[in-house]
């Protein structure tokens, strides 16, 4: 903000470079609230509130969860963003709009998002594109537009109040609590080649930043 007001003439540059000499908030020593750190969810509260939810819905949190995605990512989803001519039985995910998606090199796509799916996710994804056309989203609230994080975060909370009705005892939690990573109990659910790619996906998209195309080969 006070750069904006700088570029605007608003505010003086020595003010934005005073401000950066002020040292950062430090834990115990200050009254402000600490946040606490966000924790994964168990599997057991996620099967536990998949029963409540609406098929789509269920599909969805049990495809973010299984590929490793940001709730936005499954969200936005896309028939048209995936690439299911591969001949190794892998679909690839690739969001036009993500995290990094500012930092893309299109030349390289250095920076391009790309996601496998597998045959647990290909199985809950394959029925919800019959009779789609490629610019539909996969998984569609009532009115066929894109659910919005925030709605798919309430829809999961009032899933939760139901479990808990229901005599579940389900802790509650958010879409934003799945792991960021592929868990050993996903990979023994998914096919090997795909827990194969993802670690091949970390190791040079990520780190080496070579191109997608390599990643992809290798």
């Amino acid at each position: 903000m006070l750069r904006w007001g700088v570029l605007q003439e608003n505010v003086p540059i020595s003010v934005v470079e005073t401000l950066k000499c002020v040292p950062p908030l430090q834990k115990g020593q200050t009254t402000a609230r600490e946040t606490v750190p966000r924790k994964d969810v168990s599997n057991e509260a996620v099967e536990a509130t998949l029963p409540f939810l609406k098929p789509v819905v269920a599909a969805m949190a049990q495809v973010q969860r299984l590929a490793v995605m940001r709730p936005c990512e499954v969200c936005r989803m896309k028939v048209a963003d995936i690439d299911m001519s591969r001949n190794d039985g892998i679909w690839l995910y690739c969001p036009k709009e993500h995290k990094n998606a500012w930092r893309e090199n299109e030349q390289v796509g250095e920076y391009a998002r790309i996601i496998p799916l597998g045959k647990p996710e290909q199985e809950l994804i394959a029925p919800l594109l019959q009779g789609k056309t490629t610019d539909q989203p996969v998984f569609p609230n009532k009115n066929g537009k894109h659910h919005s994080p925030n709605a798919y975060g309430d829809i999961v909370t009032r899933a939760i109040k139901k479990a808990n009705i229901a005599g579940k005892n389900v802790p509650h939690w958010t879409p934003y609590q799945f792991p960021k990573h592929r868990s050993f109990d996903n990979m023994q659910d998914s096919p090997r080649i795909t827990a194969l790619f993802s670690v091949a996906h970390v190791i040079y998209h990520v780190y080496c930043r070579n191109p997608v195309k390599t990643a992809v080969r290798w």
